[in-house]
């Protein structure tokens, strides 16, 4: 049976660095995913264009970017908007 994939998204940059090391990178990568996920908000791992492309591929193995979406919208008296989201998994 095939082992869940881990979500970068929701992951701390320790986490990540983490995560790093474990696969033989260099911490400083940590800090490059980091920044992509939170940052850029990118969707896919194949977005991270500055990752080298054996890094992109084991992190699609082992890792997912989990997706947001809306479950509620919400409007205030004074016409404030906000969205309540959540990572669907």
């Amino acid at each position: 049976m095939k082992a869940e994939k881990q979500d970068l998204r929701g992951m701390t940059l320790s986490e990540l660095e983490e995560l790093c090391v474990r696969l033989g990178e260099q911490k400083y990568r940590a800090k490059q995913m980091y920044s992509w996920i939170y940052g850029k908000r990118v969707q896919s791992i194949e977005e991270m264009g500055n990752l080298s492309g054996a890094l992109r591929a084991r992190l699609k193995e082992e890792t997912d970017i989990g997706v947001l979406r809306v479950l509620a919208h919400q409007v205030s008296e004074q016409e404030r908007q906000s969205d309540i989201k959540n990572q669907n998994r």
